[in-house]
């Protein structure tokens, strides 16, 4: 009634200017809600795995957005149709209006990239959000040309009246419901797929830490502070690791580095013929003499010459032991999470690949291929040292073709051998990484 009665005198009716300040409103809203990041990305390496930023909070913002911005225009339409009908000229909200198409607030982009290679390569998966800047920037030019169009309705004096009128504030109030009850329907749809990389991440975490819990078995007091002093002195070891990371892997230090006689203090071993043969065929890690792969596990990355080694991984373990300590001072520690801190290792393999050139299947019957080769250098760092404290130079390259090795029995497909292929060029990556390391020279 407060809009009505203040200009009525001026036979203009409160429809139009009411839908005219709710678009004014929503896109104050929409402006908002672009503001901050508009990417999460989740990263899985080995055992780790990461999200960089608040995903739950993004699909919030995108679901807001998506049902905001239809509804700015189709209120700034009402509000031209109200304005038209009272002879006010409204050509210039038209100019603006013929280059609005498709009323979308916000789109969602999904990716995936794999750096490195094989089953130590890193898969990352990112979620994007598009918001339609473009779009905001134009309503906002169709609010104006609306304003403007207007003159003898002073909006100024309607803003102030209905920041004051409880009438007002109880229409706003009702739209965030109706708005918030829109949203929960609609975000369901859009959290879906990124739903799926938390679950996967979380299964692989749960896989690689060996932690399938049947029930919470809580720890006793002693339980408690042994592992609370092994959290302690963890979390210490990872702060120092933290600090000393960017410089101990430096393309500048890491040159400096080199394989010398005395053993590696931290031996990897070589999978068994069992479990190597088993993973090159089907691509599981289990085999009859030997449970996994995992005794030689090491993270990859391309070598790019120019910047350290991604500190992520330190970063995950961080915060898998900050997890552990916040349960162990509420006293919700459990036997899962001594296993967890168990599984930690203390120290980190890391590998930086150079030259990567991997077999190219030329034929399928029969089998042939050009072998592969993968040039690279391999280092440990020692949580404890806070240094690198072991490499190797590897030199890896896939089984010769001639003859034709009983792993690719069976294979038909093209691209079945060319995975089988792969693995095999893994393993014996792994192999090189067993025999080679060796405590630094330098």
């Amino acid at each position: 009634m407060l809009v009505g009665a203040m200009y009525r005198s001026h036979e203009i009716p409160p429809e139009p200017i009411q839908s005219l300040r709710v678009a004014l409103a929503l896109a104050e809203r929409f402006e908002a809600l672009v503001q901050g990041p508009s990417k999460v990305v989740a990263r899985q390496r080995g055992y780790g795995i990461g999200v960089s930023g608040n995903e739950s909070a993004l699909s919030l913002r995108i679901g807001e957005a998506q049902q905001l911005y239809p509804e700015i225009w189709r209120h700034l339409d009402d509000a031209r149709a109200g304005f038209a009908a009272n002879g006010i000229d409204v050509s210039g909200y038209d100019s603006v209006r013929a280059d609005e198409g498709i009323a979308l607030g916000a789109d969602v982009k999904l990716s995936h990239r794999t750096y490195g290679a094989g089953q130590y390569a890193t898969h990352e998966s990112t979620k994007e959000a598009g918001f339609n800047l473009t779009g905001l920037a134009r309503a906002k030019r169709a609010c104006d040309a609306l304003v403007e169009a207007t003159p003898m309705v002073d909006w100024e004096a309607i803003a102030l009246a209905q920041d004051h009128d409880p009438a007002a504030a109880a229409f706003g109030r009702a739209r965030r419901v109706k708005l918030a009850v829109m949203l929960m329907c609609g975000l369901a749809v859009i959290a879906v797929p990124f739903a799926v990389i938390k679950y996967l991440a979380y299964r692989e975490h749960a896989r690689h830490l060996a932690y399938t819990p049947p029930e919470a078995v809580h720890l006793d007091d002693r339980e408690r502070t042994e592992l609370a002093a092994t959290v302690v002195e963890l979390r210490r070891q990872l702060a120092a690791a933290l600090a000393a990371w960017p410089t101990a892997t430096a393309p500048s230090r890491l040159a400096t580095l080199h394989p010398g006689s005395a053993p590696c203090s931290a031996p990897y071993h070589a999978p068994s013929e069992d479990a190597a043969n088993a993973f090159i065929r089907t691509g599981t890690r289990t085999g009859t003499s030997t449970p996994a792969l995992a005794a030689s596990d090491f993270w990859a990355y391309l070598a790019d010459g120019t910047n350290a080694v991604p500190e992520g991984d330190l970063v995950q373990l961080d915060r898998i032991v900050a997890g552990v300590e916040r349960r162990l001072a509420t006293k919700d520690a459990t036997a899962a999470d001594r296993d967890t801190i168990a599984a930690i290792p203390r120290m980190l393999a890391f590998v930086l690949i150079d030259s990567d050139h991997e077999p190219d299947v030329t034929q399928t019957s029969p089998i042939a291929y050009a072998n592969g080769e993968l040039v690279a250098r391999g280092y440990v760092f020692s949580l404890a040292d806070a240094k690198i404290v072991c490499a190797a130079t590897l030199d890896a390259k896939s089984t010769a073709s001639s003859p034709v090795p009983g792993f690719l029995d069976g294979a038909r497909r093209r691209d079945d051998i060319a995975q089988r292929l792969h693995r095999d060029l893994e393993v014996a990556l792994r192999r090189e990484l067993a025999a080679k390391l060796h405590a630094t020279g330098s």
